[in-house]
């Protein structure tokens, strides 16, 4: 730690070294006062002081030296950093939070986050987590990936909603319901001081009553029984389509077959399982970890389910009934989400997948079903005390005498010939 008495001459002379070298003032006045060579040639003032309101040592960088920022500047400047840091104010520390915060991206944080929710998701939990991920993929990494995570203000999570809503409010809603669950992860990992997606009001919602007509059904089945590729999005909001494959486009179809028939959830009847499946009792058993609720599900299968699954089964090459591809042990899933846009371009019927579940409700509610039969073919968890506590019964008769009922009606729809009514099950009146 080499002393010298400063002058401007005695630092135009200090010549480079290998690595750098401190050098420091010798007058017992200005104590901690020195500068730096480096290798390149390059000299630096800085102050060095124990008098800092945390009692931490601290080392401040004054600037270069240079025509413009010579010794005395330095020494007024070394004044001014000293009685700063001993009021708590210390650039140093500053400069190393600043580079910290640029380091903690918001794509740097959903790393993060991603692999928090990983445990959860081993332990049965965010079964929504790939539809949460493809969100941030296509609308808030693009826009936020290499921002500071502090830096994002409430304003940029209301422009960004604003912007989705643009294009649909409940996609919007869901939008900042996953950037208050990634920014409320921050606040909890020590990342962020505030949530700035909390309390943010929803934007109001239009309740979806779409129920595909008799003609529709006929003109979508009539699709779905033909040879015709299925040309899908490759998931980005403009970008390539795909023409799929043949067994790709024939699984979705069929996928989209049985979601008229047995009216379940598109990610449940996406992932069905071989295993889940009896021909011969005729049921599928959706286990717990597929459902909504948590609660496993048994659906009975009518005629017409049972020769599409048989079909499918003489030519398996996985463990799943619908494949992303054949041989492949991942289900359709991906593929499934975007496959109602495209048989809605090519059918000229505007509709979604969850569309499919609501017919199938309606139908069964047109052809006398009760709404506890309904609700128990749709797997919905029953309203009250009683029902959340006490009936667990699943009514297995019922279900498959209404599930039989509209696969008849169904058939006798799209292929334009009288159906024969079957009774209903009535309770006995005493």
């Amino acid at each position: 730690m080499p002393k010298m008495a400063f002058t401007t001459r005695g630092v135009e002379a200090l010549k480079p070294s290998t690595r750098p070298v401190d050098y420091w003032s010798d007058d017992p006045t200005e104590r901690g006062f020195g500068i730096r060579v480096q290798p390149s040639g390059s000299r630096s003032w800085f102050v060095w002081t124990r008098k800092t309101k945390t009692g931490k040592p601290a080392m401040v960088t004054l600037g270069t030296f240079s025509a413009t920022f010579g010794l005395a500047k330095a020494r007024k400047e070394a004044e001014k950093k000293r009685a700063d840091v001993q009021h708590g104010e210390n650039p140093a520390e500053e400069k190393r939070e600043e580079r910290q915060a640029q380091r903690e991206t918001v794509g740097a944080l959903f790393k993060s986050y991603e692999q928090h929710v990983e445990l959860r998701r081993q332990a049965g939990e965010f079964k929504s987590w790939p539809d949460v991920k493809r969100a941030f993929e296509r609308e808030v990494l693009p826009k936020w990936g290499d921002r500071p995570v502090r830096e994002i203000r409430r304003k940029d999570v209301i422009d960004l909603v604003t912007a989705k809503a643009m294009t649909g409010r409940t996609a919007a809603n869901r939008l900042q319901a996953y950037c208050s669950m990634l920014f409320a992860y921050g606040v909890e990992a020590e990342w962020l001081d505030a949530n700035p997606a909390a309390g943010m009001r929803k934007k109001q919602e239009q309740a979806r009553t779409r129920v595909l007509t008799a003609d529709e059904l006929r003109t979508l089945w009539q699709f779905l029984d033909g040879d015709d590729a299925l040309v899908l999005s490759r998931g980005l909001a403009k970008g390539p389509m795909i023409e799929m494959p043949r067994e790709s486009s024939a699984a979705l179809k069929d996928l989209f077959k049985l979601l008229l028939l047995c009216g379940q959830r598109l990610g449940e009847t996406s992932r069905m399982k071989w295993a889940d499946v009896n021909l011969d009792a005729a049921t599928w058993v959706v286990p717990p970890s597929e459902t909504k609720n948590g609660r496993e599900q048994t659906v009975p299968l009518a005629k017409a389910v049972i020769e599409l699954l048989t079909r499918r089964q003489a030519a398996a090459s996985s463990s799943f009934v619908f494949p992303s591809r054949a041989g492949s042990e991942s289900s359709i899933l991906v593929w499934s989400k975007r496959t109602a846009a495209a048989l809605a371009t090519a059918t000229k019927i505007t509709f979604t997948a969850h569309d499919c579940r609501r017919t199938v409700a309606t139908n069964l509610g047109e052809l006398g079903i009760s709404d506890d039969v309904i609700g128990l073919v749709l797997n919905h968890a029953k309203p009250g005390v009683t029902g959340r506590h006490y009936d667990h019964s699943q009514r297995e008769a019922a279900k498959r005498e209404a599930l039989a009922a509209w696969a008849t009606r169904l058939t006798a729809i799209v292929t334009g010939t009288k159906a024969k009514v079957l009774p209903m099950l009535r309770k006995r009146v005493r």
